[in-house]
């Protein structure tokens, strides 16, 4: 019966009715199992439910999630009675003495039941949630045992001030899952003000998650020693009062607060998130509980204010099985992995042990950090798969240099697949000596919004330094120094952004040989090729190029500049997005015989998308996408000098399926003067406010599979059902995709 009728008639309603009445089920005797929602809880007739049923799922009151989260193999109550509705009897005996999983939303008519029950009572009861409760001052009682309860949620009882004494504590010995949010009041989880100080155990809570808790200032006070010897799951957020876990004030100001500490023991946990703690200074004590924390793999830490340091000494040697860290909106964080000050710095020991087993680090809106991970503990990141760093102002390199490391250090990351480095404004360099790089199996590179950057890659050998072992003088600013041309066997994908050079030193093709796809964004060059790459750089293995908000360029090469060769010379993909001062798309660095997908948007100095001479290249070309360009008075053009000049043959896009032609105001025709288009593959076509195109049937002619041409002067919905004239006279209908989102393509 789940989510189905729950329209009864009330009770007394006399003469014809629609509609079952609920004492009609009076009339079943035998009734064992019942599945019911009664969304008004003053029709429920008296005595209506017996200790006859067996099995049950009761909703009484309006959800808007009626029937979310009813297990159907367990006796269920799910009540929301209104102000003044005292439970019914019936109902009372059946959540005292059979009832599995009770949820209490706002049911103000249950306080006293709950509250008053004896120790006989909810013997059963598994799964406990109280919801928007304003009258709750207790949850349950000391006379009150619950050997069974496996979960307990309260959320929104906001005169609430703890949860459970420490002997009650006790009893939950089947716990598994508590979940404490949105309770204004709460000051602590478990008191020992009232029922005495005592050591508290958890012995199988595996799910801990307290949220919205703005007063809360403790798990528990420092006079007990709490152990969750099998928690795995640990989730504190909006805690904003939240000064320790265990937690008692000192009469002294305490300027300094630690969230763990020796007296809480988590052997076993894996995953912890930390949110809107306001008051911590650092996670971690320098003494912890001998047992805690090897087990921890994923580390989320944001919007925590006062954070300095997350990662100290204390606890780097027990995260040998940390794989996950995730770092945001710390404003005052200036360390994340702090280092250890050796005894001799002399040597070239290790001082940072620990972490070594790290998949993948995120870190953004931290302005105050200077660099991630110090020199010695880089080393060692052999598991590094993923590193992100973003928005983060002072950000000048990732990896920071330390006494006693070798002169020239070399860095190897054999497992990173993809860096991203985003709005870092003071990035200089990965690390700021002499050093060399290695990244075997990376697959992605994305650096964008790093204006003190020059150059992408660099050979030690294009540095110049005064002595060996003293201070050097860099060229330009390189992200990364390499002493070998196999520093980089593996890249696919390569976004840049603002004139970064990709390459200082010879041999790009050699460094890059598996690179596919290449984006370029913003910038102030008005040729592309000019100071990005060597003049003889070529990269044969590139199909994708994604030019994106590109404000100044005019060409995609000068053609005076020496050495003009090929650059792309197998190039399938071509987007060109929002670069409003390029005259012409052709290019001798790309030769556009292999191109498949032409997608041009926003470029407003295009009178034309290619001339005859590229436009007969295009054979396999199979889906043209055009928009926006607002002085684009055709698609093809002859031009008056050159190959082109008085060109009036023919042209078939062999392989072309898909044409869109959108927002072009100012475009005419296809091609002008009489060269002859042809499109044998073409299925789609979809045009939209180009007021000025002059389109006949008869160019679609030879389109045998076309089975329409959609031309409206509106911006269609996102897919439109049409009626269009087919080739031969034949009416189809044919559903087309209109509209597509060119910029979002740049980032796939």
């Amino acid at each position: 019966m789940k989510e189905s009728f729950n329209g009864w008639v009330p009770e007394g309603v006399s003469g014809e009715r629609s509609n079952a009445s609920l004492s009609e089920l009076k009339d079943l005797p035998h009734l064992a199992a019942l599945s019911i929602h009664v969304p008004d809880a003053g029709s429920i007739p008296t005595d209506l439910f017996t200790d006859k049923l067996k099995r049950y799922q009761i909703v009484i009151g309006t959800f808007s999630w009626d029937w979310i989260g009813v297990d159907e193999t367990l006796n269920t109550l799910k009540l929301k009675l209104p102000t003044g509705c005292e439970l019914d009897g019936g109902l009372e005996m059946l959540l005292k003495t059979s009832c599995e999983d009770l949820y209490l939303d706002g049911s103000n008519g249950a306080d006293n039941v709950v509250y008053d029950s004896g120790s006989e009572d909810f013997q059963k009861l598994k799964h406990l949630r109280i919801k928007s409760n304003a009258q709750f001052t207790h949850i349950i009682t000391e006379e009150v045992v619950l050997p069974n309860l496996t979960s307990l949620v309260v959320d929104g009882c906001d005169r609430l001030t703890f949860v459970l004494s420490s002997s009650m504590a006790r009893n939950l010995v089947q716990l598994q899952k508590l979940e404490i949010t949105g309770c204004e009041s709460m000051e602590e989880i478990v008191s020992t003000k009232e029922y005495g100080e005592e050591d508290v155990m958890f012995c199988k809570l595996q799910h801990l998650e307290l949220g919205d808790l703005p007063e809360l200032s403790r798990f528990c006070s420092a006079s007990c020693n709490v152990q969750f010897p099998s928690l795995e799951s640990l989730k504190l957020y909006e805690c904003r009062e939240l000064k320790g876990f265990v937690f008692d004030p000192k009469p002294e100001t305490e300027e300094v607060y630690f969230l763990f500490d020796e007296k809480v023991g988590f052997p076993k946990l894996e995953k912890l998130s930390i949110c809107g703690l306001s008051i911590s200074t650092t996670v971690w004590h320098n003494k912890l509980d001998p047992g805690s924390f090897y087990k921890l793999r994923d580390v989320d830490v944001h919007l925590c204010g006062r954070l300095i340091s997350i990662i100290t000494p204390s606890i780097a040697g027990r995260l040998n099985a940390l794989r996950s860290l995730w770092i945001r909106w710390c404003d005052r964080l200036e360390v994340v992995f702090e280092i250890k000050e050796a005894p001799d710095t002399s040597t070239t020991q290790l001082k940072m042990s620990g972490c070594e087993n790290l998949d993948s680090v995120s870190i953004s809106w931290c302005e105050k950090l200077k660099h991630i991970f110090p020199g010695s503990m880089a080393r060692g990141l052999q598991q590094l798969r993923v590193l992100r760093v973003e928005d983060c102002d002072g950000m000048e390199e990732i990896v920071s240099k330390e006494e006693g490391l070798e002169m020239m250090p070399k860095f190897v990351f054999p497992k990173a697949t993809e860096i991203v480095f985003k709005n870092l404004d003071q990035l200089k360099s990965f690390y700021p000596g002499i050093h060399a790089s290695e990244w075997p199996l990376l697959k992605r590179v994305e650096v964008r919004e790093c204006g003190k950057l020059d150059i992408l890659v660099s050979k030690i050998s294009s540095f110049q330094k005064h002595e060996l072992d003293g201070p050097y003088t860099p060229i330009k600013h390189s992200l990364f120094l390499i002493d070998k041309d196999v520093s980089f066997p593996n890249l696919e994908k390569m976004a840049l952004d603002r004139d970064m050079e990709i390459r200082c030193g010879p041999s790009t093709s050699q460094l890059f040989r598996k690179l596919k796809s290449l984006t370029f964004e913003g910038g102030q060059k008005v040729s592309l090729f000019e100071n990005n790459v060597n003049p003889d750089a070529a990269f044969p293995h590139i199909s994708v190029l994604k030019l994106y908000k590109m404000e100044k360029l005019t060409h995609l090469r000068n053609e005076n500049f020496p050495g003009a060769g090929l650059v792309f010379p197998n190039l399938e993909v071509l987007q060109v997005v929002l670069v409003p001062e390029l005259k012409d798309i052709g290019s001798s660095a790309i030769p556009f015989q292999n191109l498949t997908t032409l997608e041009v948007y926003g470029c407003h100095s295009l009178k034309y998308l290619a001339t005859y001479t590229i436009a007969k290249t295009l054979m396999r070309l199979r889906e043209m996408v055009v928009g926006n360009c607002k002085r684009m008075t055709e698609i093809g053009a002859t031009t008056s000098d050159g190959d082109d000049a008085g060109n009036d043959g023919e042209i078939s896009f062999c392989q072309l399926q898909s044409l869109e032609l959108y927002e072009l105001p100012s475009l005419q025709d296809f091609f002008s003067g009489n060269c002859i288009v042809k499109f044998p593959s073409l299925k789609t076509v979809n045009i939209y406010e180009c007021p000025k195109l002059k389109i006949n049937s008869s160019e679609w002619k030879s389109s045998p599979q076309l089975q329409g041409v959609l031309i409206t002067e509106r911006q269609p919905k996102a897919t439109i059902t049409v009626y269009a004239a087919a080739v031969g006279g034949s009416y189809g209908k044919t559903t087309h995709y209109i509209y597509k989102k060119l910029t979002t393509l740049l980032h796939s």
